[in-house]
């Protein structure tokens, strides 16, 4: 049984529970990491080609890597 058995009077009351928390553990991340531009690449990459590859991509594709910048890679679907 939950432990917010008989607490709840609706799932929207549930769903404000765990926003808060949410919202406090995004404000704690956001203040250690400090991503200034997000870049998105939209050629697949196979994730176990390694981190050196995944680097290299993108050096290629937006000239460099540049600190406070995130790279999304779109993830290639697994061959077999």
């Amino acid at each position: 049984m939950s432990k917010f058995a008989g607490a709840i009077s609706d799932n929207g009351e549930l769903a404000g529970l765990g926003s808060r928390a949410m919202r406090d553990v995004a404000t704690r991340v956001a203040a250690l990491i400090r991503v200034d531009e997000i870049w998105l690449a939209v050629d697949r990459l196979d994730m176990r080609a390694g981190l050196h590859t995944a680097l290299a991509r993108v050096v290629t594709a937006f000239g460099a890597a540049h600190p406070h910048h995130a790279y999304l890679l779109p993830t290639a679907a697994p061959t077999a």
